[in-house]
């Protein structure tokens, strides 16, 4: 086996697979090379509930069961137990980033077995990977930041608005004075 060749699999990097997203392609890999023995891939037991009611809601009960069935005939090493070394970390995750549960458990158990963690939740890890260095295998890089609205200032417009009123009727009173001067000639 290579070096860092033990790895945790995030549910949504699976279901970037099952969804044909991008980066599914090296999730396909990285199940390949667990199937050929050159890796190790575990899996938390919250992350397999992700993946599994996921299929539920897209593919209907049936083929989310026959996802369980393959997944436990599989190399991927599906861990149950959460002990208490990472129910702390866990915790830990949690509290500080703001993340989902599952996402924090899968931490917990990535930095319990001194693993890097599979993934493409930039939302949820990018925080944690920036600030403890956390090992991950993006399977797709960070997305653009959306540009961000332009603030509307609203004083701005109402002092907008005031000017072109008073522009028009100062506008109007020179028409006026005009047309009197116009009226009061003999042409």
């Amino acid at each position: 086996m290579r070096a860092n060749s033990v790895y945790a699999l995030d549910a949504c990097a699976l279901i970037a697979l099952f969804n044909d997203e991008p980066g599914a392609d090296i999730v396909e890999a990285m199940l390949n090379a667990c199937e050929a023995h050159e890796i190790i891939i575990r899996m938390n037991a919250i992350q397999v509930l992700e993946v599994y009611y996921d299929r539920i809601g897209k593919v209907g009960q049936i083929i989310a069961n026959k996802f369980l069935v393959t997944l436990y005939g599989s190399n991927i090493i599906v861990d149950c137990l959460i002990l208490d070394p990472m129910i702390t970390q866990a915790g830990k995750y949690k509290t500080t980033y703001d993340i989902s549960l599952a996402d924090a458990v899968c931490l917990a158990s990535a930095a319990t077995l001194g693993v890097t963690v599979i993934t493409s939740d930039h939302t949820e890890f990018d925080p944690v990977e920036e600030a403890e260095h956390f090992p991950f295998l993006w399977i797709r890089p960070k997305p653009e930041p959306k540009p961000k609205k332009k603030k509307v200032d609203v004083n701005a417009i109402i002092a907008e608005r005031d000017q072109a009123v008073r522009a028009l009727a100062e506008a109007k009173l020179r028409i006026a004075g005009l047309e009197a001067t116009l009226s009061g000639t003999d042409c």
